[in-house]
């Protein structure tokens, strides 16, 4: 028998095995999530409940444009196009709020962010900080 029916035959057994350990996986999970407490097991986070303490901001960037989308705690998002941002700024800002964040975590106290101030001041708005 040549190799490359063998080798065939032996790819088409594993998708086969893969397909079936694949339905018993999603019927555990869905059992999983027929119980009350796990519903939402192994699913992300939603939005809505993200931003029932404040609002939720997701940033869009490429290098042809950078938006946002604005979740808020109450009513609809809604998307914030942001042309006078760009990918590199954003890459930046984000290096900066990391560091900035570990420090924050290192003081109780907290730190004033100026890389917020600074993405805020781009985005239209007036003063942002972390504590």
């Amino acid at each position: 028998m040549p190799a490359t029916i063998t080798d065939r035959a032996a790819v088409d057994r594993a998708a086969t095995e893969y397909r079936r350990f694949t339905r018993q996986w999603e019927t555990a999970v869905a059992k999983i999530h027929n119980l009350r407490a796990f519903s939402r097991f192994l699913l992300p986070p939603s939005c809505e409940v993200a931003a029932r303490h404040g609002p939720v901001i997701i940033l869009i960037a490429s290098q042809y444009s950078c938006s946002a989308i604005i979740v808020p705690t109450s009513g609809d998002p809604h998307h914030v196009p942001l042309p006078s941002i760009a990918l590199t700024d954003l890459k930046t800002q984000g290096s900066l709020h990391q560091g900035n964040m570990a420090r924050i975590s290192d003081e109780p106290s907290g730190v004033e962010d100026g890389s917020n101030s600074t993405l805020a001041g781009s985005m239209g708005c007036d003063h942002a900080t972390h504590r």
